[in-house]
């Protein structure tokens, strides 16, 4: 939500405090395989970053902090050595200035850097000219639980739209999510699934990576499923599987698919492997693989061995999915079974 508030315009957005997770962990199964309680909740997800974010700049050829260097995507870290880690205390600090010349500390592709801004006077008011926010939020799908509630999901991180790039974070915690309803997916429009937050926070959320969010439930939601083995990378194969999802008031739903290609391993990208809807109730529902389904478990022969991560543009019907094993590389430590 933008607004106007002492000469700048703001992203005003939810921040939190930061905590560290230290419970250990545990799974067990026989011979001390690896077991995890497979998700396919849909949840609500909340970052606050370490500072503030510019999402826009004036277009006006004026705009001071386009002529002093700055662009869409920078973190800005501090100004006048004030750090800076929320919208209203940057408009404030910029107000107290008077129009004096601005020292502003900001950050890009991780390297700091600085730089001088002399606000203008607009209406008596003082403006740099951006836009910014300092914190994301999305929908997204439980891929796994762990027996003491750590869990994974997504598949893929959040990211900003400014810059593509993964969103820092300082804090974040998981909520529910009411769901409104389902956008189907044609070719060239993804569909999505439409929900709201529910205030109640669940848990939170200690990591954001390229490869899912991780975090701790304070009370573990309810699962109809035992926990069921991890896949290793060479148990994933060509052939029918099947995906757990949300999609509304009735709760995480089995559907049919086909995993149709299984890519060498590399990186540790989110995309290990294809993945086509053959279930004609998801078909009907969803027209295929929609936003928000990020994250959904992908079982094939009893074990859990991935998640849905991505859909293709042009055909709603298929998509990509992460191997679990992927996904657990990228857990914290302290997270991990």
């Amino acid at each position: 939500m933008a607004i106007k508030a002492k000469g700048l315009r703001i992203a005003c957005l939810l921040s939190a405090l930061m905590i560290i997770f230290s419970v250990p962990v545990s799974a067990a199964g026989p011979e001390n395989e690896l077991t995890l309680i497979p998700g396919g909740m849909t949840f609500g997800a909340k970052l606050a970053y370490p500072a503030v974010m510019i999402t826009e700049l004036d277009l006006d050829p004026e705009c001071p902090a386009a002529a002093a260097g700055l662009a869409v995507g920078d973190m800005i870290i501090s100004v006048n050595g004030i750090k800076t880690t929320d919208p209203v205390q940057l408009t404030e600090t910029v107000e107290k200035a008077g129009g004096e010349p601005l020292t502003v500390e900001f950050e890009r592709d991780g390297k700091r850097q600085s730089t001088t801004i002399v606000p203008r006077s607009v209406n008596g008011k003082y403006r740099i000219g951006i836009t910014v926010r300092n914190s994301s939020a999305g929908i997204g799908t439980v891929t796994f639980i762990t027996s003491n509630g750590e869990f994974g999901g997504l598949g893929h991180g959040i990211c900003c739209k400014e810059n593509g790039k993964l969103a820092p974070l300082t804090d974040g915690y998981v909520c529910g999510v009411d769901i409104k309803g389902i956008k189907k997916g044609n070719a060239g429009e993804p569909g999505e699934i439409r929900g709201t937050f529910c205030n109640a926070r669940l848990g939170r959320i200690s990591a954001n990576t390229a490869c899912g969010v991780f975090g701790l439930y304070a009370v573990a939601p309810e699962s109809p499923r035992e926990p069921m083995p991890v896949a290793a990378l060479q148990d994933v194969k060509v052939g029918s599987a099947t995906v757990i999802s949300t999609l509304g008031d009735d709760g995480p739903k089995e559907y049919g698919i086909e995993i149709t290609t299984v890519f060498e391993p590399r990186g540790g990208s989110e995309k290990g492997f294809a993945i086509k809807v053959t279930d004609p109730a998801l078909l009907e529902r969803t027209g295929g693989i929609v936003q928000g389904m990020s994250g959904s478990p992908i079982i094939q022969d009893g074990k859990l061995v991935g998640a849905v991560t991505h859909v293709m543009i042009n055909d709603p019907t298929c998509g990509y999915g992460i191997f679990i094993t992927t996904m657990l590389e990228k857990m914290p430590e302290l997270l991990k079974p």
